[in-house]
């Protein structure tokens, strides 16, 4: 049943995260569009490979360590649940409210992850009262079919990704983020005076951070 507001999507605590052991996992299939750091592919492998890794293997979010800051360090791993970060809004830009056609391959991807008992988020710009929107548009476009993927959405007119990215790492295990900018993944490229600069952080690209299509044409 769908989630009522953006806050309960974030309650879940106390699953420990489960390593899965190697075996034969359904691939998605590939997008021919994909450019830049990675693919959806590449997402959901290594997302895949963080919960093959086994129990003494080292824990870490894909969220920087020091927010903000200009190190590829990440933060360690809550004992939440394993999780993925998507970002919906296109660079620049708000997700639009009537899109309704996915990127070729991405509903297959996600699909794989949550039959391994990985949950998808989703983040937006957009404030509580288009929950209802986006929920359509995800269930509609196939991203979500089900309409169970938990939304983080903006709660206050100063509400920023950045707190709800952390509000997500404080109770799951975020395995991986995508977007179409590197803005979707800290807000400190946001501030840079050149925007395609090279960072310290920049090794993440295409490890934990990967840059693909926007979810939705």
């Amino acid at each position: 049943m769908p989630h009522s507001s953006p806050e309960a999507d974030v309650a879940g605590h106390g699953t420990a995260v489960e390593f899965l052991p190697t075996a034969v996992l359904p691939a998605p299939e590939s997008a021919a569009t994909d450019e830049g750091f990675g693919s959806h592919a590449a997402f959901h492998d290594a997302a895949m490979a963080y919960l093959r890794a086994g129990p003494d293997a080292p824990r870490d979010s894909a969220l920087l360590a020091e927010p903000g800051g200009m190190s590829a360090r990440t933060a360690p791993c809550t004992e939440g649940s394993p999780a993925v970060l998507i970002d919906l809004d296109p660079d620049g830009g708000v997700l639009n409210l009537t899109a309704d056609t996915a990127v070729r391959g991405l509903p297959q991807t996600l699909a794989s992850l949550r039959a391994q008992g990985v949950d998808v988020f989703w983040i937006s710009e957009h404030g509580a009262g288009a929950a209802g929107d986006i929920r359509r548009i995800l269930r509609d476009s196939g991203l979500d079919p089900q309409g169970r993927d938990p939304l983080l959405l903006m709660r206050y007119p100063d509400d920023r990704k950045q707190t709800r990215r952390q509000d997500l790492a404080a109770s799951h295990c975020l395995l991986a983020i995508a977007g179409d900018s590197r803005r979707d993944f800290d807000e400190m490229f946001a501030y840079l005076r050149d925007p395609d600069a090279l960072t310290a952080a920049d090794p993440l690209l295409g490890t934990r951070w990967f840059l693909i299509p926007h979810p939705l044409d």
